[in-house]
């Protein structure tokens, strides 16, 4: 599998989550107010990759494709929970019950 970066870290979300914090600041939140919809914590793609190939059980070679590299890529991406945590909200779900639930949707759905 060719892939671009692989030492990018995002600050991911299992969308029941972020479902579930709308509602919360539907419910808590003030208009006009900013929140960041966040874990406060980032995994690498590499990490991803490789939590996503042992969900999977798949025996899967995985190479860095520099032509797949974008020049404005972020490193880093990590959002700051303390406004969401201070209206009630904690992530119910951790990264890998998220790709374990994303790879099974996807096998039901091929």
């Amino acid at each position: 599998m060719n892939v671009g970066r692989t030492d990018t870290a995002r600050d991911f979300i299992d969308a029941r989550d972020g479902v579930r914090a709308m509602m919360i600041l539907l419910e808590k939140g003030r208009p006009g107010e900013p929140v960041n919809i966040c874990t406060g914590r980032s995994y690498t793609i590499k990490e991803t990759i490789d939590l996503l190939i042992k969900i999977s059980g798949l025996d899967v070679t995985v190479n860095s494709d520099k032509s797949l590299y974008r020049a404005t890529d972020e490193p880093v991406l990590i959002g700051d929970t303390s406004k969401l945590r201070a209206l009630g909200f904690l992530p119910e779900f951790n990264f890998e019950q998220t790709l374990e639930a994303v790879y099974n949707n996807w096998l039901d759905r091929v």
